[in-house]
């Protein structure tokens, strides 16, 4: 009977180990899956494709819950996007007006006097043939003497600004940069700018 008794203990522990191991596999099939789609719906989206379509969510789901708020989610980030880029263009257009727009000659340059952009009417006094790449040190352009030291006074006492412009973004070669162009008035020999 003893004997008896320990078979039946061990088959019952080997067939609720089995049973446990099984169960195991099952919930970390219905936990992973699911959030595993979420992962491969994120990693999609952020390679470029569009959100997928909303999941529905059960009572008690929360990992549905996770998806439809992520879907939410990514849904605004899009409009967003979208938005931001809006800007940059409806930006690019005012500075392009700007540029070429008014009658008097502008140079655009960084603290660094690296220039930023020129104008046409800035190129044609200058005797530019091209808008001379963005990086370009401004005291290579053929400003002359003059101008030159100019700008050298005014660089040395500072950049007394009479406007300071919000910041904006300018790619110089490879590189990125962010700065907050100032206009200052150079003033002619009579003394009026």
């Amino acid at each position: 009977v003893a004997r008896l008794m320990i078979a039946v203990t061990g088959s019952s522990t080997g067939i609720a180990l089995v049973t446990l191991f099984l169960f195991a596999l099952v919930a970390a099939g219905r936990i992973s899956n699911p959030v595993l789609e979420v992962a491969d719906s994120l990693h999609r989206v952020m390679k470029g494709a569009p959100p997928g379509k909303e999941a529905g969510v059960r009572p008690g789901d929360e990992i549905g819950r996770l998806r439809h708020e992520v879907d939410a989610l990514l849904g605004r980030l899009a409009l967003y996007e979208d938005e931001q880029k809006r800007k940059v263009i409806t930006v690019e257009g005012r500075f392009s007006f700007l540029m070429e727009g008014v009658q008097e000659g502008l140079i655009l340059f960084d603290d660094r006097l690296q220039v930023l952009a020129v104008n046409g009417v800035s190129r044609r006094l200058l005797g530019l043939a091209a808008e001379p790449p963005a990086g370009t040190p401004l005291m290579d352009l053929p400003l002359g003497d003059e101008l030159k030291g100019r700008i050298r006074s005014s660089v040395a006492e500072g950049l007394r600004t009479e406007i300071s412009l919000p910041d904006a973004g300018f790619r110089l070669g490879q590189e990125e940069r962010i700065c907050a162009p100032k206009i200052f008035p150079i003033l002619s020999g009579a003394g009026e700018p």
